[in-house]
């Protein structure tokens, strides 16, 4: 009598489980010894994962940075929610799928949206695939590398289904540090993720207006910019947008976009790249990533 039963080989390597469903090589080794006929063999392997022991102080959202991945993705894996309480000497699971080396651009995407998505930093990715703050475009289609060990052709872009938009940016103009826009565009693209509603006056993440918004990210990084759009006119050099390619090809990540007349402007966000930026919209809306071809400012404003 053959007894069909499923086995854990532990691959200790890097410590990762691999499980194999035997019932076919058993099936294999029985008809070799029996003369048997073989019906069919099932190549059952799933998937092989990284095992993480919890230890004191961690929490989800820390171990998702560690692991560059988003904490969402982590918590779903586990059975867990983002707001899950892990205790130490708890084992996680992560997927390896879940850690891939490169990311397969799809339409609406930015680098920095990517960036934030696995924990990673902007300009380290950006690095990585020989691109800039002032020529950051990605392409649907492209692959990008996430981690320095990956094969530096994979990066390379082809099959691009969109066409390549001219660039025609005054780098003169944009006077503003790289490092303080990346950290710009990070910390916008993780606030557009938190469900934070708006509320007129607000600039904390209970609540927050547009003019809020764009204050709460700089007072951060060092700039004491007014609650007020017109206020906040005063401390950017402005350039006018007349459509939306006017607004890709002139801004950088982490620019001021005003809507309104210059001096009366009634709007203000942060771009973030690819024609995208964070705002705070407007009353029963959250702060959102948009798109300039739905809603296309009207000037752009470089920080002084």
């Amino acid at each position: 009598m053959l007894f069909l039963f499923e086995i854990n080989l532990y691959y200790r390597k890097r410590g990762k489980t691999l499980t194999i469903n035997t019932t076919s090589i058993l099936k294999l080794a029985s008809a070799f010894l029996t003369g048997g006929s073989i019906v069919a063999c099932s190549n059952n392997i799933a998937e092989a994962s990284t095992k993480i022991t919890v230890k004191e102080g961690q929490s989800l959202n820390s171990i998702a940075i560690d692991n560059h991945i988003d904490t969402n993705t982590l918590a779903k894996e586990n059975g867990l929610t983002v707001n899950s309480t892990i205790h130490p000497n708890q084992i996680l699971t992560i997927s390896d799928d879940k850690k891939d080396n490169y990311y397969t651009v799809k339409a609406g995407d930015t680098v920095s949206e990517i960036a934030t998505s696995r924990n990673l930093d902007t300009n380290t990715v950006l690095k990585l695939n020989g691109l800039t703050w002032k020529h950051s475009t990605i392409y649907v289609g492209q692959k990008l590398k996430l981690f320095e060990n990956s094969d530096t052709n994979a990066s390379t872009q082809q099959n691009r289904i969109v066409n390549t938009p001219t660039s025609s940016q005054n780098t003169s103009l944009h006077i503003q540090d790289y490092n303080i826009a990346n950290k710009a565009v990070n910390l916008a693209t993780q606030l557009s993720q938190q469900g934070i509603p708006y509320v007129w006056g607000g600039e904390s993440t209970k609540g927050m207006d547009c003019s809020g918004l764009v204050k709460y990210i700089y007072e951060r990084l060092g700039y004491n910019l007014p609650h007020n759009t017109v206020m906040q006119e005063k401390y950017v050099t402005k350039i006018n947008t007349p459509s939306p390619q006017q607004v890709i090809n002139t801004a950088h990540p982490g620019d001021l976009l005003f809507w309104g007349q210059q001096g009366a402007s009634y709007h203000v966000a942060i771009y973030i790249g690819n024609g995208k930026y964070v705002q705070a919209p407007t009353y029963g809306q959250n702060v959102s990533v948009s798109n300039v071809y739905s809603f296309c400012p009207n000037f752009i404003g470089i920080l002084k």
